[in-house]
């Protein structure tokens, strides 16, 4: 799940790459805040690895995911294959 805001959402889908992370199983998600989001909860997720310090703060203390904070290039290189 990639949250974004909407001017990356467009860019994406305009670019093929919104269909590339679809058909990998993955969704972009935008103009909605991962911190205050139901769609991650510790029923669903065993943690979630993230970029934001505001949303590894926030989906810790009120979703209790486990987050653990990198950096992108990190994240890209990590688990984008």
């Amino acid at each position: 799940m990639i949250f974004c805001p909407r001017a990356v959402y467009k860019r994406a889908s305009k670019s093929g790459i919104l269909q590339q992370i679809r058909g990998a199983g993955g969704d972009i998600i935008c103009d909605a805040c991962t911190c205050l989001t139901p769609l991650i909860t510790k029923a669903e997720y065993d943690g979630v690895i993230t970029n934001s310090v505001k949303a590894s703060y926030y989906l810790n203390k009120f979703n209790n995911v486990s987050v653990c904070l990198k950096d992108l290039r990190t994240i890209m290189n990590d688990y984008v294959k």
